[in-house]
């Protein structure tokens, strides 16, 4: 259960971990103390994003009655 819900994750973060390296100059604006081109934002931000999928397939019946 958990690959077959974690493999659309993996691509899914991979296409938007480089659209948003892709797209971070025009953003760099808006941008307040943090660099376009952050590793630790990118890995956060995927992180967190991977951590929550896992624990949604981990236990899809508790994570759809929320």
């Amino acid at each position: 259960m958990l690959r077959r819900g974690l493999t659309p994750v993996a691509a899914g973060l991979a296409l938007g971990l480089a659209a948003a390296w892709i797209f971070a100059r025009a953003l760099a604006a808006q941008l307040f103390a943090v660099s376009p081109h952050d590793p630790w934002t990118y890995a956060l931000a995927a992180g967190l994003l991977a951590l929550a999928a896992l624990a949604a397939c981990a236990d899809p019946r508790e994570a759809l009655r929320r």
